[in-house]
């Protein structure tokens, strides 16, 4: 498990810590994401973004599966993934977390990643689940978008 920590160390909230694993496969690879999120009103601290985000990705990862081509994967790419799910995210309505929205079954779809490439996308979810993806805060699109 290996970690990308987004924040600027000169105003340090909010944060994003990334916990990702690669899995290479005969035709792709897949990535497999979990992610923490300190509130602009906390400071962000790296020992908590770890111990989130890892326990997200053992418990409910976020997976993207690449091309085999694409074999380095740098952190900017990865926090361009996670800023493309993001965009694509329903938020709470009435304290009920919405399922993501781009997808046209419940636990796989598309989305143009980084670079414009098409990604699939699959997460482990169900009618009732409540996952961190689910509650993605909504300063992470501009924060995201354009990180320290």
């Amino acid at each position: 498990m290996k970690f990308v920590h987004v924040y600027n160390p000169s105003h340090p909230w909010p944060g994003v810590t990334i916990a990702y694993e690669v899995a290479q496969l005969e035709q792709e690879q897949v990535v497999s994401l979990g992610a923490s999120f300190s509130s602009p009103k906390d400071t962000y601290a790296k020992t908590i973004g770890r111990t989130i985000s890892g326990q997200r990705l053992r418990s409910q990862p976020l997976q993207f599966m690449l091309e085999k081509e694409d074999t380095e994967l740098k952190a900017h790419r990865l926090i361009s993934m996670l800023h493309a799910f993001a965009l694509g995210t329903e938020y709470e309505v009435k304290g009920n977390p919405l399922r993501p929205s781009r997808f046209q079954v419940r636990c796989a779809g598309k989305l143009i990643g980084p670079d414009g490439q098409l990604l699939r996308v699959e997460f482990d979810a169900n009618e009732n689940s409540v996952g961190w993806m689910n509650r993605i805060p909504r300063w992470t699109r501009t924060f995201l978008g354009d990180p320290p």
